[in-house]
């Protein structure tokens, strides 16, 4: 049996973005990989840990409960990691908004009336922008993934 265990960064966030947005397309979004290669880590990971942490609803995938276990557990690792490396780190940005927008609403002047609002009001803001489906868009912001959805 191997005294040491191994977990990479990118599996804990993608537990944490699974829980956050319910969908491989949204975690591999935010960690800017592909979806199989999200696949391919989070069955990894199961296997590593000996335990199923998700389980699949039609196109969605949900926690089990060792899985909301787990995501509670990466949540603790990732937030001492995160807070280590941004001691020192320069923000230039007061605040990150996340905003949803379904794929047939998308467009710049969507993005350009909220980034207008913000500067009106002097706010250094940057904007993170998740595309999906309506539906998906709205579990994402009742999950509290999203600052702002339209869909």
């Amino acid at each position: 049996m191997n005294k040491y265990h191994h977990l990479d960064l990118v599996s804990l966030r993608l537990i944490v973005f699974l829980l956050e947005g319910g969908n491989l397309s949204y975690a591999s979004f935010k960690l800017d990989i592909a979806v199989s290669t999200a696949s391919y880590k989070l069955k990894k990971l199961e296997r590593e840990l000996n335990i199923d942490l998700v389980k699949k609803t039609g196109r969605d995938l949900s926690l089990t409960e060792r899985g909301k276990e787990f995501a509670d557990f990466a949540k603790a690792l990732l937030a001492s990691n995160d807070s280590f490396f941004s001691r020192n780190q320069p923000t230039s940005y007061s605040e990150l908004v996340t905003v949803g927008i379904s794929d047939r609403l998308l467009s710049r002047m969507s993005l350009s009336v909220i980034r207008h609002a913000f500067e009106e009001r002097k706010e250094s803001v940057a904007f993170q922008v998740i595309t999906g489906d309506s539906n998906t868009i709205f579990r994402m912001f009742q999950a509290g993934g999203l600052d702002i959805a339209i869909r």
